[in-house]
C-alpha cells in the first residue's frame, strides 16, 4: 500500500514536470517568433555589419569623387575680384554716327558729299551754286624770256581783281583784271629813232614795264575738307607798255596783245572768307610793234562769298 502510494506520487511528480518544461519550451518559441529584428546596435555588439553602414560604406567612394570633382573646379576657375561700382553714373556708349544712312547727292550738286555733309555737318564754308564772288590779290610778278631781257627784276608791285560765278561747287567762271609792274636800272647803249635820226646813247637807263590783262577765266576745285586745290586758265587782251627812260630822252611803246594764263592754286576756307594763294603762267603773243611778253605772277589774297 505505501508501495503503490509512493509509485503514484513519483508518477504525478514526472507528469507535472513534463508539462513544465513543454510549457516552458512553447512560450519561448512564441518569444522568439513575436521578437523584431536585433537593432544595428545588437548587430554591432554580436560583430556583423548593420543595413545601414553596409549602404554608407557603398556609397562612400561616389561621395567622395563627387567632392574631388568639386574641388578641382573650384581650383581651375579663375578668381574674380570684386569690382567696386563707380561713384557716378557710366554713360552708355553713343551708337555709330554714320550707321544705317545712305548717302545721296543734294539738290543742284553733281558729287556726293562726304559723311560730315550728309550728317549735316559743315565740310567748310563753300558757295553755292548760283553765288557770286570776289577774289583781291597781292600779285608780284618775275619777267622770263624777252620780257627778262627788257626789265629783268623782280616786279613787287601788282594787283589782281576778279568776279567769279559759282556753276555748281566745283566749278566757276567769271572775269579778272589787275596790274602788274617792273622796273630795272641799268648802264648801256641805246639807239632812239627820232623823225630825222636815230640817236645812239650810253648812259644810265631806267627801264619800266607794265601790264593790265582783262581776261574771262574759268576755274575747276577739287572736292577736300581743310585744303582745297583748284587749276584754271584765263583768256583775253593784255595792254602793255614799255618805258625808257635816259636822262633828258625818253622813248615809250604800248600795244594789246591777246594772252593766256593758266594757273594753280589753293584755298584755305576760313569761313565767308577764303584764302587765296596761286602761281600763274601769263603769255602774251607778239603783236605788230612788241614782242612777245612772259612773266610768273605769284598771288596772294582773299577769296569772298
Amino acid at each position: 500500500m505505501t508501495r503503490t502510494a509512493l509509485s503514484i506520487l513519483a508518477l504525478f511528480a514526472l507528469s507535472s514536470a513534463g508539462s513544465f518544461v513543454s510549457s516552458a519550451t512553447a512560450q519561448d518559441t512564441a518569444t522568439e517568433t513575436e521578437a523584431p529584428p536585433a537593432s544595428d546596435d545588437a548587430a554591432a555588439a554580436d560583430g556583423e555589419p548593420a543595413a545601414g553602414e553596409t549602404a554608407a560604406a557603398e556609397d562612400a567612394p561616389a561621395v567622395e569623387s563627387a567632392a574631388a570633382a568639386e574641388a578641382a573646379a573650384q581650383a581651375e576657375a579663375p578668381i574674380e575680384s570684386p569690382v567696386p561700382a563707380p561713384a557716378y553714373p557710366v554713360p552708355e556708349p553713343a551708337p555709330s554716327a554714320t550707321e544705317g544712312i545712305v548717302y545721296a547727292p543734294p539738290a543742284g550738286a553733281n558729287h556726293y558729299p562726304s559723311p560730315q555733309q550728309a550728317l549735316g555737318a559743315p565740310r567748310r564754308h563753300w558757295p553755292r551754286p548760283g553765288q557770286f564772288g570776289f577774289m583781291v590779290a597781292y600779285a608780284p610778278s618775275v619777267a622770263v624770256g624777252s620780257s627778262a631781257d627788257f626789265a629783268s627784276n623782280f616786279g613787287y608791285r601788282g594787283f589782281a581783281l576778279g568776279l567769279r560765278y559759282m556753276v555748281n561747287e566745283m566749278f566757276s567762271v567769271g572775269i579778272e583784271s589787275g596790274w602788274s609792274f617792273r622796273d630795272d636800272k641799268r648802264r648801256e647803249t641805246t639807239s632812239i629813232e627820232g623823225p630825222r635820226r636815230t640817236l645812239t646813247l650810253t648812259s644810265g637807263q631806267i627801264r619800266s614795264s607794265e601790264v593790265i590783262p582783262i581776261t574771262a577765266t574759268a576755274h575747276y576745285y577739287l572736292d577736300a575738307e581743310s585744303v582745297i586745290p583748284y587749276g584754271g586758265i584765263a583768256l583775253g587782251g593784255y595792254y602793255t607798255r614799255r618805258d625808257v627812260d635816259v636822262g633828258l630822252w625818253y622813248s615809250s611803246q604800248d600795244s594789246w596783245h591777246f594772252g593766256f594764263a593758266p594757273e594753280v592754286g589753293i584755298i584755305v576756307p576760313t569761313g565767308s572768307i577764303q584764302v587765296l594763294t596761286a602761281l600763274r603762267f601769263n603769255y602774251l603773243v607778239e603783236s605788230d610793234s612788241m614782242p612777245e611778253e612772259a612773266f610768273f605772277e605769284f598771288r596772294l589774297g582773299i577769296l569772298g562769298f
